[in-house]
């Protein structure tokens, strides 16, 4: 077993033994079920995870039971267009500029602070788009997230 996986049963074995009640990390993952998940992603072998654990059906190598969702839902998320940093609202201003780090809208008037901050930590390339000249920030922002 590599280090990895080492460093995740240890994980699991330690929350297993110390929790008093389910640690829930989303309204349908535990955070037991993200450790086995990474385990498993990480090479790990579930033959000894489900005999450390029989009593978790998730690590046992011949559960193949998965979520299937019947429906798919779609949100509009409408027009309005608010900096992810100053919380300012662009929705009506016609002025360019801005752009996206990471998943994070930048405004024009957070732009240029922004981007010294990101060039200090190294983290330029995780500036994903930038906003057209031709374009205002909030447009572009509408035309990004659709």
């Amino acid at each position: 077993m590599d280090k990895c996986c080492e460093l995740l049963f240890q994980m699991m074995k330690d929350l297993v033994k110390n929790a008093e009640d389910v640690v829930w990390l989303t309204d349908i993952e535990t955070v037991f079920d993200r450790l086995v998940d990474i385990y498993q992603t990480c090479g790990g072998d579930m033959n000894i995870l489900h005999k450390e654990f029989p009593d978790y059906p998730i690590c046992d190598p011949a559960n193949t039971e998965t979520l299937i969702f019947d429906e798919v839902i779609s949100i509009d998320p409408g027009d309005t267009v608010l900096c992810d940093w100053c919380n300012k609202d662009w929705t009506a201003i016609d002025i360019s500029g801005g752009f996206m780090f990471e998943s994070k809208a930048t405004c024009p008037e957070c732009a240029p602070s922004m981007e010294k901050k990101i060039a200090q930590y190294n983290e330029t390339h995780l500036i994903k788009s930038r906003c057209p000249a031709d374009m205002s920030f909030a447009d572009w922002i509408r035309d990004v997230i659709r």
